[in-house]
């Protein structure tokens, strides 16, 4: 569910998106999701309601990344994800792609 979510999402801001790993190098915008784990929450008669899934969003980019990352949370925030952490990773000097992760939360009915 959030991996098919967050993919939709990315592809509509102009990056390509595979999951855990990118096998294709091509291209001058990507994205990962790396799932990072799953909590089930608020209980009634011993049976969880509600599961919140969290994943990485790597996003990696040969250009200027600023304003596809404000972008990008623009399009979490507005389809309900909530972002718990943000930050630039690196330049990577090999591959030239500017890397930089996007952790996000969502709540889903169990």
């Amino acid at each position: 569910m959030i991996l098919d979510e967050l993919k939709l999402i990315l592809e509509g801001c102009g990056y390509a998106t595979e999951f855990a790993y990118y096998s294709d190098l091509s291209g001058d915008k990507r994205a990962v999701l790396t799932p990072m784990g799953d909590e089930l929450t608020h209980y009634g008669d011993n049976v969880p309601l509600m599961e919140i899934s969290s994943v990485r969003v790597s996003i990696f980019t040969k250009g200027d990344y600023y304003g596809d990352v404000k972008a990008i949370k623009k399009a979490l925030i507005n389809n309900d994800f909530c972002i718990t952490d943000s930050k630039f990773i690196e330049h990577e000097k090999d591959t030239k792609y500017n890397h930089y992760i996007i952790d996000v939360e969502k709540d889903y009915d169990f």
